[in-house]
């Protein structure tokens, strides 16, 4: 549990100082990228069946077919950690081997299908991470997981989201404080409005 807790601070930070979010436009073809990542999503559930549906989609449009489930947040609790699993090993694949991720994860849009896999619906609004941000995550999650606060400052100096000049021990205090209350905690245990409240604050604080 302690990496799930460490994966969120850190996508959650980086989230709030970097990470854009859009709008996607789908093209006549699938969508080129878009379509591609969707299937391959979709693809990790292990069915390899292709979701977006040729041929129906438009600019603004993209297609899928019907897929049935339950909600994520209504999985019977002996199942539960193996879906917590199976959501993070996805949603680091989406980060780290697509650079393209789901950006609305609530429980309305995902869910479990009978067969056990992950689902998603809802491909409206997608984050999008380059390489040089990639690796900035990557060196960003293992500090948090290390606790290495002061690195963790090093790493916004060094990515350029806060400014060269920002004082590395205050804004290392100040990650601190978000990370060290969540470690240990369960994900039903954090509450995600105070994070993020946090982190606007923190965003505001050091002007990222």
């Amino acid at each position: 549990m302690k990496i799930v807790t460490g994966l969120l601070a850190a996508v959650l930070l980086l989230w709030g100082v970097g990470a854009s979010h859009a709008v996607v436009r789908i093209s006549d073809d699938r969508g080129g990228r878009i379509g591609t990542y969707v299937d391959k999503y979709q693809g990790l559930k292990g069915s390899g069946e292709t979701v977006v549906i040729d041929g129906l989609c438009a600019p603004s449009v993209m297609v899928q077919r019907f897929s049935s489930g339950v909600r994520i947040d209504a999985v019977a609790a002996a199942e539960r950690e193996a879906c917590a699993r199976r959501l993070v090993d996805s949603y680091v694949t989406q980060l780290f081997e697509h650079g393209l991720f789901h950006g609305d994860p609530h429980p309305g849009n995902l869910f479990v299908t009978l067969e056990g896999h992950m689902g998603a619906v809802d491909f409206g609004i997608m984050g999008r991470l380059d390489k040089k941000s990639q690796y900035y995550l990557v060196d960003m999650l293992l500090a948090f997981l290390e606790q290495d606060y002061l690195k963790v400052a090093k790493i916004h100096v060094n990515a350029g989201y806060i400014p060269f000049d920002t004082p590395l021990e205050n804004f290392a205090q100040a990650c601190r404080a978000i990370g060290e209350p969540i470690f240990g905690l369960s994900l039903n245990d954090i509450s995600l409005a105070n994070l993020l409240a946090q982190l606007f604050r923190l965003a505001k604080t050091y002007h990222m």
